[in-house]
């Protein structure tokens, strides 16, 4: 679970792991996810100081064998 937080003008301004998987590099590659998909999953962000909850699933590819 990653937490998106917005400022004022509704601009993202903090993403928080809060749901860790105990992998510091999978958690990463979940905020990041969570990160470049905000605006596609909220268009048009409150204005105000926001908090939003983004539940994230990361999958590594398996091996091609």
């Amino acid at each position: 679970m990653v937490d998106l937080h917005t400022d004022n003008n509704g601009r993202l301004s903090r993403a928080v792991v809060t749901k860790s998987t105990g992998d510091r590099a999978v958690d990463e590659r979940a905020k990041q996810a969570a990160i470049n998909n905000f605006h596609r999953r909220v268009i048009m962000p409150r204005r105000q100081n926001t908090t939003y909850h983004q539940p994230v699933k990361v999958y590594d590819p398996e091996p091609a064998f």
